[in-house]
């Protein structure tokens, strides 16, 4: 029998265990370890489950973690992990405009204002939306922007938040007609969650250090 894990879930194996994220309810959470093999093994069978366990199959669809339901995932996982961060290289001397501050800060209440009102769902949609039809940009043409807003940025009295910072930004650079990668990562024990924006192998807006602690579990 063929399964699928439903397209509201992103999973990864973070540090020997499974993750999952529910976008559809904006959390994250663990697959009990009994059941992580069972998992794996679908996983690796493209969820062909003929010769697993019935009992280890039904309680993974107990859990809500596969479905005999067709569709596929609507999650994306990114195959190039980050090898290097433009915050990593000090930016050359240079004033930021008063316009930039401006446009960093519009953005960032904008955005901040589109998180109260919106499920994590309805975010991600909405990206999916504005890169549709959209070939991802060149580094070269993501450089001058990104810079300009993280500049701009400390200029800016909201409390630093990546999914405000990170969404802000790709806001910021599709006003401008660029795309970027979203990424979520996880670390699973001892829990924590992440995101920031990446283009190719490259972080736009956070440390490579940083990052490399986490593993991507949804990139949009």
């Amino acid at each position: 029998m063929q399964f699928h894990v439903p397209s509201h879930l992103a999973f990864c194996d973070a540090q020997g265990g499974v993750m999952f994220l529910d976008v559809a309810k904006g959390r994250y959470f663990a697959l009990p370890r009994p059941l992580e093999p069972a998992f794996r093994a679908l996983a690796g069978r493209a969820f062909q489950a003929d010769d697993a366990d019935p009992s280890l199959v039904a309680r993974l669809r107990r859990i809500g973690v596969i479905t005999a339901e067709g569709g596929a995932r609507i999650t994306r996982q990114t195959t190039q992990l980050p090898t290097a961060s433009w915050m990593d290289t000090p930016p050359p001397d240079s004033r930021t405009t008063m316009a930039a501050r401006v446009w960093a800060t519009r953005h960032l209440l904008a955005t901040r204002s589109a998180l109260r009102r919106l499920s994590l769902s309805q975010i991600l949609e909405g990206l999916d939306v504005q890169r549709a039809n959209r070939q991802a940009s060149a580094l070269d043409q993501l450089a001058d922007p990104s810079s300009l807003f993280e500049s701009a940025r400390r200029w800016t009295p909201i409390k630093p938040v990546c999914l405000l910072d990170s969404l802000s930004l790709l806001a910021f650079l599709h006003q401008r007609g660029l795309t970027a990668d979203l990424v979520f990562g996880v670390i699973r024990q001892p829990f924590a969650a992440h995101c920031w924006v990446q283009a190719h192998d490259v972080v736009l807006n956070d440390r490579l250090d940083r990052v490399a602690e986490f593993t991507p579990i949804l990139v949009v």
